[in-house]
């Protein structure tokens, strides 16, 4: 979330930056695994494992396990491969070009934040958000549109993540007064940061209606953020599946020789009462069920029907 967590704006800018590959060959992938070896070790947010995979990537280039690979982008999922075995971190990946994860591919269409709105029978309001990376009056003026309704449904199952401002803006609109909302803690940071709501907002707040967060396998970094700030402070029940287990966060998208570029963890975002993150993990949901059923379970919950979890 925020600038620290996933800055996406300009991604596609950057990612064409460079020109023609005309080349890669062994004094490339040697440039490219140099460069990214650095940036492990001296950035990644655990310093021991950012040395040992600094090593490990050095190691398998010594012993020629990439030199098939003469296509870039074989090359970045080989080597992403490597990082993701070693870690499981999702917001670990080196991509060449336009290669980006698919779930950062709405940087480069420029997607709105907020897809459908409206007001569900039953006085509900309903707001999909499908992302944290734009302008916050998308989010004003969906919140303007569901005032006065009986119960909100944010519909997060689809949210692939964000930027820490967006985050915190929306957020505010669902407390009375200032509340804390996450922690996070960086390699150098000797203690965790907190993250609490913002002092003003250009509309009226939801402070008194019940509020469901639908969540999926799909909901990852900024959309699991704003979920858990939510519910840790008493706001939000989660309705839908485990989430995807982003935890952590990264601080722009560092480039590497040749037209690579990478994601880097620099900091993990913390639960305020347990200290804890929830990489890979998740976030369990309140109310257990499958991804496609959970508007209907929330709906259903606040008209007082309890919907069987999965076991």
């Amino acid at each position: 979330m925020g600038k620290l967590l996933v800055v996406l704006a300009g991604l596609a800018l950057l990612a064409t930056a460079g020109g023609a590959q005309t080349q890669f060959g062994a004094m490339q992938r040697q440039e490219v695994i140099n460069s990214l070896s650095s940036m492990l070790a001296d950035r990644y947010l655990d310093e021991p494992v950012g040395k040992r995979l600094s090593q490990l990537l050095q190691d398998r280039l010594n012993r020629g396990e990439f030199d098939s690979l003469t296509q870039p982008d074989a090359f970045a999922a080989a080597v992403t491969d490597v990082l993701q075995a070693e870690t499981r971190d999702r917001h670990l990946w080196i991509w060449y070009r336009n290669g980006a994860p698919a779930r950062l591919q709405f940087a480069f269409v420029e997607a709105p934040m907020v897809g459908r709105v409206d007001v569900l029978p039953g006085n509900i309001g309903y707001i999909e958000i499908r992302h944290f990376v734009g302008q916050t009056a998308e989010f004003d003026a969906a919140m303007e549109k569901v005032k006065g309704a009986a119960a909100l449904i944010l519909d997060l199952r689809q949210c692939a993540g964000g930027n820490r401002e967006q985050v915190l803006h929306l957020s505010t609109y669902f407390f009375a007064k200032p509340t804390r909302l996450l922690s996070r803690q960086a390699r150098t940071d000797p203690a965790p940061l907190e993250h609490w709501t913002l002092d003003t907002l250009p509309g009226p707040r939801f402070v008194d209606a019940p509020v469901y967060a639908l969540t999926s396998q799909r909901t990852f970094s900024a959309g699991e953020g704003f979920a858990l700030g939510l519910r840790v402070n008493g706001r939000a029940l989660l309705v839908g599946e485990k989430t995807g287990g982003g935890g952590h966060y990264v601080q722009g998208f560092p480039q590497l020789p040749h037209g690579f570029q990478m994601l880097l963890p620099v900091g993990r975002n913390l639960d305020p009462r347990t200290g804890r993150s929830w990489e890979i993990e998740g976030l369990g949901p309140d109310l257990a069920v499958n991804a496609e059923q959970a508007l209907q379970a929330a709906i259903g919950h606040f008209h007082g029907w309890k919907p069987r979890r999965i076991p």
